[in-house]
């Protein structure tokens, strides 16, 4: 509504709530388009990888979390999902589902393709 020309009354108004909180709101969302465009713009591979939803919003918290960025790095990262490892339980809340899903965010076509046989074996 504000981007149509309506005031922050006439917003509070039609949502029954106050001109307060319609700036709070405004605020809020204005945090997060900003934070979304630096994702877009980032060379981090990890940025990446969740702005294009190959990660949860969760995997990329536990990896930030566990030093990601200033303990370790998407080099780091990668050499131990490719010599398998990565250590899940140095990450808090990341388990089995987590790992797979970070491996598929990065794997190369060679390792895709030597996995799909596998997972139509298993899947028989």
């Amino acid at each position: 509504m504000r981007t149509s020309g309506k005031s922050t009354r006439e917003v509070a108004i039609a949502f029954g709530i106050s001109e307060q909180r319609v700036n709070q709101i405004l605020a809020k969302y204005g945090k997060i388009t900003r934070a979304e465009q630096g994702m877009r713009e980032s060379h981090d591979p990890l940025l990446r990888a969740l702005d294009n939803g190959s990660i949860s919003r969760k995997v990329y918290r536990s990896l930030i979390r566990g030093g990601y960025g200033k303990t370790f790095h998407f080099d780091d990262l990668l050499f131990w999902l490719r010599s398998d490892t990565f250590n899940p339980e140095n990450f808090r809340h990341f388990g089995s589902k987590s790992l797979d899903q970070l491996r598929r965010a990065f794997l190369n076509q060679d390792e895709i393709n030597a996995i799909r046989p596998i997972e139509a074996r298993v899947s028989r």
